[in-house]
């Protein structure tokens, strides 16, 4: 392993929980949970691949750096979700919004930019589909490999944003029959959401979705949050 990259944790729920594994070669795999982890928000599910040879040469630069810098701990404030990267060499712990100096900061950051940058390889992944309007919203499968989601417990929500202001709030749960709580996300496999929000929106006005439930994760459910800006 070159380097592994965890964020967990947080005061919301979902937690965090996105996971990034690269090797020496530029190989990956990744999990992501929360697609708001980034902006602008991803998809939620495993991710695969091979880095391009310019990403891969960075990331080696700035793991010699900090393998000369050395560990670093910067005690996360409470409730911050927290962020864990392993080298073979050093490690460092600190909470999302902590800044550190030098080497640590640069491959700080180049993490953080993969976790959104590789979710355009997914093996078995979900999206959040919001029409241009705002009208109607929808899950889409991503990816080569199906995906086991638990619906019981899905929770649709969208807000009327004028700007940084909130002006509409709706929001729908449980809204699924029984049969369809566990549901195989394969190839193809799309599904229309509860989205009757009634909002009319101006052109200053905006519809942003927020969607969550959870996905299978090698034998366990995971809750993840998906959103749609």
């Amino acid at each position: 392993m070159m380097i592994r990259y965890a964020r967990s944790g947080g005061h919301r729920p979902p937690r965090d929980r996105e996971i990034l594994t690269i090797e020496e070669d530029g190989s990956f795999s990744m999990w992501r949970s929360i697609g708001s982890a980034v902006h602008p928000p991803s998809p939620i599910g495993r991710f695969v691949g091979q880095l391009n040879t310019q990403t891969r040469e960075s990331l080696l630069a700035a793991v010699k750096a900090v393998s000369l810098e050395g560990d670093l701990v910067i005690k996360p404030k409470p409730g911050s979700a927290v962020v864990n990267i392993e080298t073979d060499q050093v490690k460092a712990r600190m909470g999302i919004h902590d800044e550190p100096d030098g080497p640590w900061s640069e491959l700080a950051k180049l993490l953080q930019g993969l976790l959104g940058e590789l979710t355009n390889s997914p093996v078995a992944a979900v999206m959040l589909d919001v029409s241009e309007g705002g009208e109607k919203a929808r899950l889409i499968h991503l990816g080569r490999q199906p995906l086991l989601l638990d619906l019981s417990q899905l929770d649709v929500r969208a807000v009327l944003w004028e700007g940084h202001m909130k002006v509409g709030d709706w929001s729908a749960s449980g809204t699924l029959s029984a049969e369809k709580d566990k549901t195989l996300a394969d190839v193809n496999w799309e599904m229309d959401l509860p989205f009757d929000h009634h909002f009319d929106p101006s052109s200053q006005q905006t519809v942003v979705a927020y969607v969550t439930f959870s996905v299978d994760h090698e034998g366990r459910f995971i809750p993840v949050k998906l959103t749609s800006k």
